[in-house]
Order: structure tokens, then C-alpha cells, then sequence
């Protein structure tokens, strides 16, 4: 069964978009295509969900988030990228595991000193 714990959410789904938003690395001035926009919003959504953090976690979510975190400078791309790991915050098992990411936990600070107030 491709489903996410007791979810409708699709595993196949979730890792396929994962791995694409973590692939990006358009810069600040190029406009990310609509169906990319909808599909990484879809899943900023989903991982607020306590099964699919879980299962996002487990399948190397805090690696996947990071990539375009580093590489890309568009706004909007690492807006949902730290929106996930916001989402994965919201759960005290989830938050143990992202906090325990060493790499995460010391690059997101050094992003307070963007200018677009989406990133912070």
C-alpha cells in the first residue's frame, strides 16, 4: 500500500516532491513554474501531518530540506523548504530529530540575516 501511516498521502508522492524541491537551485530572480510552486506548497502542507513528518524523517527529510536551503537563493524555495522544518517543530518527536541534525541546526540561524521576510 503507498500510503503514508493511516493517511490518503501517497508515499511515492511525498518522496518525489521531496527529492525535487530539494534539486532546486533557481536564483532570487527566477520565478518558480506554478506546477513546482503548487506541488512543494502540497507538501509544506502535508508535513504538518504528525505520520508524514514521521515518515518525511525517516526518509532523510532534514538532508533534503537543507540542499536547497544552501544551493538556491530564491525567496520563495527556501521559504517552503524552512516551512517543513517549521511543520516538523510542531511535534515533540519530529523536533528531537530535526534538533538533532547537526548541520540544520547551526545553518538556519546564520538565514536571519535575509532580506525577505518570508525566509525569516
Amino acid at each position: 500500500v503507498d500510503r503514508v501511516g493511516e493517511t490518503a498521502y501517497s508515499q511515492c508522492w511525498v518522496l518525489k516532491a521531496l527529492v525535487s524541491l530539494s534539486s532546486q537551485t533557481i536564483k532570487e530572480e527566477e520565478v518558480l513554474a506554478e506546477d513546482l510552486e503548487n506541488e512543494f506548497c502540497q507538501l509544506w502542507d502535508m508535513s504538518s501531518d504528525k505520520q508524514v513528518a514521521r515518515f518525511m524523517l525517516d526518509k532523510g527529510v532534514c538532508d533534503l530540506v537543507l540542499a536547497p536551503l544552501v544551493r538556491s537563493t530564491n525567496y520563495r524555495v527556501r521559504e517552503v523548504s524552512l516551512g517543513i522544518v517549521a511543520n516538523l517543530m510542531c511535534h515533540s518527536t519530529s523536533a528531537k530529530l530535526v534538533t538533532s541534525h547537526n548541520t540544520l541546526r547551526t545553518f538556519i540561524p546564520t538565514l536571519m540575516r535575509e532580506d525577505d521576510v518570508s525566509v525569516l
